[in-house]
């Protein structure tokens, strides 16, 4: 489905069931972030294996992986609010888990109006930072790209074979 996408080889494929054809594009869309994810799996598991770690280490496999709305809307030529759309409707499908990610700035106050004039100033003193810099509750947090596992299966096959309600049609 998404074999177009950076060096993704010609034989991957996700698994998806006739009834997901009417959510096609929301599985589209989670078929990259799985390849995404898939993907910095695979790299965090070779730097390991490169470097002579221990088994221990590499083992510990994190289960949700970021990725920046700003680099899938690059990968597909999209507009980042078309991507903030498909990814809603992604995960509310099923395809995907999101989690939203944050680094306290260490600002912390029960007064907005403090709160909203430190925000001024950081985005004055960082502008490249001024729309992650944002106000949680009672502290000031800047955010991070979100966190993202998806729920798919991908197979490796020299024919596609199709899928009707979870068995394999021969």
């Amino acid at each position: 489905m998404v074999q177009w996408i950076d060096n993704m080889p010609p034989r991957s494929a996700v698994v998806f069931y006739y009834a997901d054809l009417k959510q096609i594009s929301p599985c589209c869309f989670a078929g990259l972030i799985g390849y995404l994810v898939n993907s910095q799996k695979r790299d965090r598991f070779l730097i390991g294996r490169k470097s002579g770690g221990p088994n221990h280490i590499r083992n510990l496999s994190r289960a949700y992986y970021p990725i920046s709305n700003k680099v899938l809307a690059k990968i597909l030529n999209f507009s980042i609010a078309s991507i903030v759309r498909y990814k809603h409707l992604a995960f509310q499908h099923g395809y995907i888990s999101i989690r939203k990610s944050y680094q306290k700035t260490g600002i912390t106050s029960h007064d907005q109006k403090e709160l909203r004039s430190y925000q001024a100033g950081l985005k004055k003193a960082f502008p490249e930072d001024s729309k992650s810099i944002i106000i949680k509750g009672s502290e000031l947090v800047q955010q991070k790209p979100d966190l993202y596992q998806h729920n798919l299966t991908y197979k490796r096959r020299k024919k596609i074979e199709p899928y009707i309600r979870g068995y394999i049609r021969r």
